[in-house]
């Protein structure tokens, strides 16, 4: 977030996260217009982890699956797959990728989906001295999500 376009992008998306959090109604409008691309990718891993018999678990007006142990999660449009031994942390940091799914929409997968899974994975390998969420989408998730969840209390 150091640079004048992450902390542009940081501050975007934060602003416009909390506005959907209060307007739910147009949260779910963009996911399924603009944000259709990853939300069509949610549905077929949806109906990938049900015929593999997973449970659905309801978060703050969304839904994720849990799938193996220690590795994390990832969002996709309206849903997101995190792993059974993640904290309340994680799945508060997938909510909010979905809102930064609505507002960026099908830029959401050159944004940040590719961009976070590259970054998991060299970092994995590297083990940088830099932190997790120095850089501008994985900040903003975070702090989506803690703000949703404060106004679902």
């Amino acid at each position: 977030m150091k640079t004048k376009y992450g902390k542009f992008m940081y501050n975007m998306t934060l602003r416009g996260g909390k506005f959907l959090a209060k307007h739910r109604w147009l949260y779910y409008i963009l996911n399924f217009t603009w944000g259709s691309i990853m939300t069509l990718f949610g549905l077929l891993v949806t109906v990938i982890m049900l015929l593999a018999l997973r449970k659905p678990h309801g978060y703050h007006g969304i839904y994720y699956f849990e799938v193996g142990k220690r590795w994390g999660g990832f969002e996709t449009g309206i849903m997101f797959v995190r792993d059974t031994t993640s904290t309340e942390y994680v799945s508060r940091h997938e909510l909010g990728h979905t809102y930064q799914n609505a507002l960026l929409g099908p830029f959401m997968v050159i944004l940040v989906s590719i961009p976070s899974a590259i970054r998991y994975w060299i970092r994995k390998v590297t083990k940088p001295a830099t932190g997790y969420y120095d850089i501008w989408f994985e900040a903003s998730a975070s702090d989506i999500g803690a703000a949703v969840t404060q106004l679902g209390k």
